[in-house]
C-alpha cells in the first residue's frame, strides 16, 4: 500500500505538470535550438529555464496542497500528510522534464545520458542495499527507496546545472523571447499534446479511483517502470541525430533497421526476464506485475 501511495502522488503532480507547463519547455527547446551557435545566448536561456522551473513547481505546490487538503479521496486513502510532506520537493520531479527539453536542443548528449540513466542506477542500487540490509530492521523500506529516489536525483541535476552553467543575465530579454515563442509556436503545440499526455497521465488516477487503496495504482506502474527503457532505445537513437534530421530528406533505412531491430530485442530480453526479476525481488503478492508489464510493454514500444 506504501509503495501504491507514493507511486499516486508522483502520479499526481506528473498530471499537474502536464496540465500547468503550458509549453514554455518546449518554446525554450526551441530558442536554445536556433541560439546553439550562440554559448552565451544558449546559458541565458538556461537560466530562464531554472526560474521557469521554480515558477511552474511553485503553482504544482500550490495546487498539490488544495488538493490534499480539499478532495475526498486523499484522506479516504491516508495520503493527506505523505502529499504536503512532498510539496518542497516537486521541483525535483520536473527538473528531469527540463533537461529533457533543453539538453537535445544543443545536442548535449553527454549530459542527457547522465540524467536519464544515472539516477536509475542509483535507485536500483539503493534498494538492493535496503533489500538486503535493513528490510528486517523495523524501518519503512519504501519511505528509505523514495529518500535515495530524490536524493539521487536532485545531485545528478544539480551537476548537470552546474556543467551547464546558466546565466540569468538579459532575463527580461530571454522572457521575451519566450513568450513570442509560446504564442507563435510552442502553446498550439501544447494544446495539441494535451488530450493525449494528459489521457495518459491520468490513467494511474483513474485505477485509484475505482480501487479502495492505491495497491493497484503500484503494480501498474510497476509495471509501466519496467517496461520504460523500451522507450528510450527509440529516443536514444534519435537524440543522437537530432540535429541532422532537418537535412534529412526521408528517414535513412540504416536507422530504421537499427531502431527496430534494437527494439524488438530488447522487447524479447524484458519478456525472458521479467517473470525470474519479479520472483526473486519482489514478494508472491507482486506475480500481477508480470503480465501487467507483458502487456504495457507492447503498448510503450508501439
Amino acid at each position: 500500500v506504501d509503495y501504491g501511495n507514493y507511486l499516486y502522488i508522483s502520479k499526481v503532480i506528473n498530471f499537474l505538470f502536464v496540465i500547468l507547463n503550458f509549453g514554455l519547455f518546449r518554446a525554450l527547446n526551441r530558442n536554445i535550438l536556433l541560439s546553439k551557435t550562440d554559448p552565451v545566448k544558449s546559458r541565458e536561456f538556461y537560466g530562464i529555464g531554472v526560474i521557469l522551473l521554480f515558477a511552474i513547481s511553485l503553482i504544482m505546490g500550490i495546487a498539490l496542497t488544495i488538493s490534499a487538503l480539499t478532495m475526498s479521496s486523499f484522506e479516504e486513502k491516508g495520503i493527506v500528510d505523505l502529499s504536503l510532506i512532498i510539496v518542497p520537493f516537486v521541483f525535483i520531479f520536473i527538473f528531469g522534464n527540463l533537461f529533457e527539453q533543453i539538453l537535445p536542443s544543443n545536442n548535449r548528449i553527454d549530459l542527457l545520458i547522465i540524467n536519464r540513466f544515472v539516477p536509475v542506477v542509483c535507485v536500483c542500487i539503493s534498494s538492493g542495499i535496503i533489500y538486503f540490509f535493513f528490510f528486517d530492521k523495523g524501518l519503512n523500506p519504501v519511505l528509505l527507496v523514495w529518500t535515495f529516489f530524490l536524493g539521487s536525483r536532485l545531485l545528478v541535476y544539480l551537476y548537470v546545472l552546474l556543467k551547464l552553467k546558466p546565466s540569468f543575465s538579459n532575463i527580461r530579454g530571454r522572457l521575451k523571447d519566450i513568450y513570442c515563442m509560446s504564442k507563435d509556436y510552442s502553446f498550439n503545440v501544447y494544446i495539441g499534446d494535451l488530450f493525449s499526455t494528459a489521457f495518459t497521465a491520468m490513467m494511474p488516477l483513474i485505477i485509484s479511483w475505482f480501487s479502495l487503496n492505491n495497491v493497484n495504482v503500484g503494480f501498474y506502474s510497476l509495471a509501466l517502470t519496467f517496461s520504460s527503457p523500451l522507450a528510450m532505445v527509440p529516443t536514444v537513437i534519435a537524440t543522437s541525430h537530432y540535429s541532422s534530421f532537418i537535412n534529412y530528406r526521408s528517414l535513412p533505412k540504416k536507422i530504421v533497421v537499427l531502431t527496430v531491430g534494437t527494439s524488438i530485442a530488447a522487447l524479447i530480453g524484458l519478456w525472458i526476464i521479467i517473470g525470474p526479476f519479479v520472483g526473486w525481488f519482489y514478494t508472491d503478492e507482486f506475480q500481477p506485475v508480470t503480465m501487467l508489464t507483458i502487456v504495457t510493454s507492447v503498448g510503450t514500444l508501439l
